[in-house]
Formats: structure tokens, C-alpha cells, sequence
């Protein structure tokens, strides 16, 4: 996957001391030197069940006149990294603001599939059918998913049990 090469990089960077906080801004987003940037990401909630919907809002700004072939993706990832689900919006064919100027987008699941545990919210900025990495902020929001024990894992499968009399 194009984010465990970022995901790799960036938890080898990271001093033990800051292991789990937000990535700081860089000195290419202050200065204005990246054509996209993310402003902001934030979740519906930072608590949730199995089963209940969960929102991630992205806002961020394009700088160039145009960006082609932007898109933006999202990664949600176990605490040690491990890489659950990465949606990005080239693949699911949504076409979403590439010109100049500010911009929202949110990213909405219905039903979180998540078993309880912690969760990172990883959101990036890329192109080239996301070969080329604009802006990439990890571990931007966390989502903690709390139930009683009904199962075991990370995501419930639907699933059915039948009994065969021979």
C-alpha cells in the first residue's frame, strides 16, 4: 500500500517521547510550498460502538489554480499501525474540489464494523492515483470503540451458523 510507505517513514521519524501524538505542521505547509494542504481533520466522535456511524471531516486548501488528478484518502489503523481499511475518493470514483481556494469534505460510514479498541485516523492529499503524496497528517484523530464482549478481532463479519442433521 502507498500509505505503509508513509506510515513506515514517518513511525521510524518519530522520537519515542512523541510516539501517539499528532504529526506537527512542516515547514513546506507554513511556507506554502506544497500545491494542497490539509487544514483540518476531525471525527463525529472520539467514542463509539460496534455498529454506530462515524463521520471524518476533511478540510483543506488547494493553492495551485488546479491540481489534476487529486484525491484524497483516509486510513483508519490499529494503534500499532496496522493498516485496516483506506478508502481513497480516486477509487471509489468521487470527484472531489481540485481548484484554487478552501475546501470540505467528509467521509461518512454508516456502520462502524470496528470490534473495541482504540483506532488512528490517518487523511491525505495525493495524485496520480495516489502514487504522489501531497500532504499526508497521521494519526490526526483517534476513535476509541467500546462494547461489551460479544466476539473477537478487530471487525465483526456478518456471518451464519447452520446445523446439519446427517
Amino acid at each position: 500500500f502507498v500509505a505503509d510507505r508513509f506510515r513506515d517513514n514517518e513511525i521510524a521519524s518519530i522520537p519515542a517521547d512523541m510516539a501517539g501524538q499528532s504529526t506537527a505542521v512542516s515547514p513546506e505547509r507554513v511556507s506554502g510550498g506544497l500545491p494542497a494542504v490539509i487544514d483540518s481533520i476531525s471525527v463525529s466522535t472520539e467514542h463509539a460502538a460496534p455498529f454506530d456511524p462515524l463521520t471524518i471531516d476533511i478540510s483543506y486548501t488547494v493553492r495551485d489554480e488546479r491540481v489534476d488528478g487529486f484525491l484524497i484518502g483516509v486510513a483508519i489503523k490499529g494503534l500499532d499501525g496496522l493498516h485496516i481499511f483506506g478508502p481513497n475518493t480516486h477509487l471509489e470514483r468521487v470527484v472531489v474540489p481540485d481548484a484554487r481556494g478552501s475546501h470540505r469534505i467528509s467521509y461518512h460510514i454508516p456502520s462502524l464494523p470496528l470490534l473495541s479498541g482504540t483506532y488512528r485516523i490517518d487523511a491525505g492529499l495525493f495524485t496520480d492515483k495516489g502514487l504522489v503524496c501531497l500532504d499526508y497528517v497521521s494519526d490526526a484523530a483517534r476513535v476509541t470503540v467500546a462494547a461489551p464482549y460479544f466476539s473477537e478481532g478487530l471487525v465483526y463479519i456478518a456471518h451464519e451458523w447452520k446445523i446439519h442433521e446427517d
